[in-house]
């Protein structure tokens, strides 16, 4: 009985990507996006779309932060978290 080519009969040890690395299709995505973020006005876009849109800008960023952060310390931690409405890119020379 033949095997198919998929099998996992026909793996060789030690095969596959190396731990760690991106498979294919995320490093493709990710250049993708990449090139519409460039074609779309770059940084310059995108500071553009925070004015115009700051609640949808904003709940981007969200989604890029760290969802936990564990933290381990015995001295002070001192976290300024400042959202101005309306002031999207106002630190741009």
């Amino acid at each position: 009985m033949a095997v198919h080519p998929n099998s996992k009969a026909n793996l060789k040890p030690g095969g596959g990507r190396r731990k760690g690395s991106k498979n294919k299709i995320t490093k493709d995505l990710k250049a993708a996006y990449m090139e519409a973020f460039d074609k779309r006005g770059g940084v310059q876009g995108l500071l553009d779309w925070a004015k115009e849109s700051p609640d949808a800008f904003y709940s981007q960023i969200s989604k890029m932060l760290p969802k936990d952060v564990d933290v381990n310390t015995d001295g002070e931690i001192i976290l300024k978290v400042i959202y101005e409405q309306g002031k999207a890119g106002a630190d741009e020379s």
